[in-house]
């Protein structure tokens, strides 16, 4: 039988692990095999035993260690492919501007319904996969691709 994919839950460690908690790996545990970690040295450990596919990062505003988690994730370019999705009790806009700023790729409020969730993982699993398939593309035709503008053109 083969595994499913692997993502990873870091939570904080004083952060008991609450209902909500709980419904997420419910509800993620369909599809993937939900690893919790409560530092970054677990996480390390948890992404070499089953390459992690994305990082779920459970923030405590407004000094929670999730904010400092994702900024050293971001700043470790060996983690650059991996998508993190910040979970926030209701996410103000400064909020969100701050775990843009330090590197989250989506961002979800605890209010929000668990499918919702469940969608933006997967699909910043796909989209990550995506882009992995095209730098590795790009690699094996010698081709290089810059940003020129900010603007998406169709």
């Amino acid at each position: 039988m083969q595994s499913k994919p692997a993502i990873v839950f870091l939570n904080e460690p004083d952060n008991s692990e609450t209902n909500w908690d709980l419904k997420v790996r419910e509800s993620l545990s369909g599809n993937y095999d939900v690893m919790i970690a409560s530092s970054l040295n677990e996480l390390k450990v948890h992404h070499q035993e089953r390459k992690a596919l994305a990082i779920l990062v459970s923030i405590l505003p407004p000094h929670g260690k999730g904010y400092e988690w994702i900024e050293a994730l971001r700043e470790d370019k060996s983690w650059d492919d991996l998508p993190i999705l910040a979970v926030v009790s209701s996410p103000s806009s400064a909020t969100r501007c701050v775990l843009y700023r330090y590197g989250a790729d989506a961002i979800i409020g605890r209010d929000e319904d668990l499918e919702i969730l469940c969608q933006m993982t997967s699909k910043l699993i796909r989209d990550s996969r995506f882009v992995t398939q095209l730098k590795e593309t790009l690699e094996k035709r010698s081709c290089d691709i810059y940003v020129e503008s900010t603007e998406i053109m169709v």
